[in-house]
């Protein structure tokens, strides 16, 4: 009986280690955030990752419509067109090109890869789970005696 008493003192102590330790490596505490809140965004870091920039053309400043659009689309509406959606349609499927790289405007941001954490949910989760698996043992050990 003695032997399983031991195994519930000593679950009830991981699950309070694994607590303790767990909050010790965790980042990301916010003293704005009550406890739940807190848990639920903390985590620990494993591996930090590496910062990369990445840098896309604002899809506005992409291609341009090849000279005389505008000319096609006067010519074509004089003829008895006055419908958006034709217009709209009519811009679509005429010829772009590549605007000059000079004018190209780029928006860049920079973006964390290879970046491993462990939320702090799972740990405590555990260590929830194991304290009361060893109180669960140590009430059937005296049930028994």
């Amino acid at each position: 009986m003695d032997n399983m008493k031991n195994k519930g003192i000593i679950a009830i102590l991981v699950g309070v280690g694994v607590i303790f330790i767990s909050i010790l490596f965790a980042s990301g505490y916010s003293s704005y955030s009550d406890l739940i809140t807190n848990i639920y965004k903390m985590e620990i870091e494993l591996y930090e990752g590496r910062k990369t920039k990445i840098r896309k053309a604002k899809e506005k400043y992409r291609y341009m419509y090849k000279p005389g659009a505008m000319e096609a689309w006067r010519e074509k509406k004089k003829k008895g067109t006055k419908d958006m959606s034709e217009f709209l349609k009519f811009f679509e499927n005429y010829p772009k090109e590549d605007v000059p790289e000079k004018y190209v405007e780029y928006e860049e941001k920079y973006v964390i890869k290879g970046r491993v954490a462990i939320p702090l949910k799972y740990p405590f989760s555990l260590s929830v789970l194991l304290i009361l698996f060893g109180t669960g043992i140590l009430l059937l050990s005296k049930k028994r005696k």
